[in-house]
């Protein structure tokens, strides 16, 4: 695909958004190429363990064989294509195709035929559930591709391993879960409005004007976002990952924020009592928010205390899995605040996900009008700077991040086309 008239130094093409063709192939050369997030292993940490998701369109089951050992298995019955598992999450050490009978281990063997004396020459080996060619986990973050070959899961996450271990260090174990449950969305629009506005800092005090009101009348502390007075930056990660770093703008702000909370003074005086003042700070921004919003290419998001997971559905319709994180080795109480705090402004009634969800929509109507084109992404683009590694910084402001996805996007979808790589269990 020639995609030099859809995505330019300056700007992105309607057609990325709203084209059949277009959408299809993303879904063979990006979710069927690149390394894609998949499960968290505090989702599936025994042996039998599994859970349910997708990897673009394509059903997928991540598990944990009776080894200890990830696999991640399509979710395809080999012999007339029904799922064979229905549920979201469990244990088992084998899945059975409701429709006939087959029945497959964890692993994805196939272990049973009904009346197997109908079958003349059957190859139970080459009939497994097909497993993706390569599955490896970074920091507990489990991650699958289709492609045989490509480079190492480290090699793919770059600068955002940085973040990754960021997010996961604020625990004083340095261990995260996502137990707790978690909430779904839908929204009639593509899959990228959700990746890009993640990382987007100039509509935060904008969209999300109402709920920062509210907050500095409860906290008395009037914040900035979304303008040149924060002092937060962007960065452009490599391989389209991207991040809104908002640390260094925070100062002590988590910790007032947790001290007007209902208990937090009791809490804020656990926690120097058993941690230490350094580390009481780190737990108590790692209650309110890890300090920075992280996309990783193409599906994962660590916003505030959630993992946020992108699944197409459509070139105009998409799902949106969020799962807060508890922390390892910290008073139960303060977990407790911290799902109360996510829950606020990403809970399925808090003030974030509708306002985004709203503005996803009215794009997309939007671009029903063919007369205007392309769609801008120049905001700071005079005034980044080029660090070592590859790393581009930007205002809080900028389109950095925006521009460091579709740069990306563009690679994958120039590249030769690749047809999945599936092998039988």
């Amino acid at each position: 695909m020639d995609v030099s008239a859809l995505v330019t130094p300056t700007g992105v093409s309607r057609l990325v958004y709203i084209d059949e063709e277009i959408y299809r192939t993303e879904l063979d050369r990006i979710f069927g190429t690149t390394w894609v997030y998949v499960a968290h292993e505090s989702e599936i940490p025994k042996p039998g363990d599994y859970k349910t998701t997708h990897i673009g369109e394509t059903p997928v089951i991540a598990t944990r064989e009776a080894s200890g050992a990830l696999a991640v298995l399509v979710n395809r019955c080999t012999h007339r294509g029904a799922l064979v598992c229905q549920y979201r999450k469990g244990n088992s050490p084998f899945f059975r195709c409701q429709y006939h009978g087959w029945t497959f281990d964890n692993g994805g063997a196939l272990t049973g035929v009904p009346h197997p004396q109908g079958w003349a020459d059957l190859d139970r080996d080459a009939l497994g559930l097909m497993r993706l060619a390569r599955v490896e986990s970074y920091r507990g973050f489990i991650f699958a591709s289709f492609a045989p070959e490509g480079e190492t899961l480290i090699a793919h996450l770059a600068a955002a391993r940085e973040y990754i271990d960021l997010f996961t260090d604020m625990s004083p174990e340095g261990a995260i879960e996502a137990t707790r449950g978690e909430h779904k969305y839908v929204y009639e629009a593509n899959w990228k409005f959700q990746l890009e506005n993640s990382v987007d800092g100039y509509h935060t005090g904008i969209v999300h004007k109402s709920y920062f009101d509210i907050q500095a009348m409860h906290s008395g502390q009037k914040q900035f976002y979304g303008n040149d007075a924060s002092a937060g930056k962007v960065k452009d990660l490599g391989n389209g990952h991207a991040v809104i770093d908002s640390r260094a703008a925070v100062g002590d702000a988590y910790l007032h924020r947790v001290l007007t909370s209902p208990g937090g003074p009791e809490l804020i005086a656990e926690l120097r009592e058993k941690f230490g003042e350094e580390q009481t700070l780190t737990l108590a921004s790692a209650i309110a928010g890890a300090g920075f919003n992280l996309a990783v290419f193409p599906n994962l998001v660590l916003l505030g205390s959630q993992i946020r997971v992108i699944k197409p559905a459509g070139v105009a319709r998409t799902y949106v899995d969020v799962l807060p994180t508890t922390m390892v080795g910290v008073p139960e109480r303060m977990n407790q605040l911290r799902l109360r705090t996510h829950e606020a402004f990403f809970g399925p009634a808090g003030f974030g996900a509708p306002d985004d969800i709203e503005m996803f929509g009215r794009v997309q109507a939007g671009l029903a009008a063919t007369q205007i084109d392309p769609l801008l992404l120049t905001r700071g683009l005079g005034r980044e700077v080029h660090l070592e590694g590859d790393i581009i910084v930007g205002e809080r402001s900028d389109e950095t991040t925006q521009r460091a996805q579709y740069r990306q996007w563009a690679r994958l979808m120039s590249a030769e086309a690749h047809r999945p790589a599936l092998t039988p269990a």
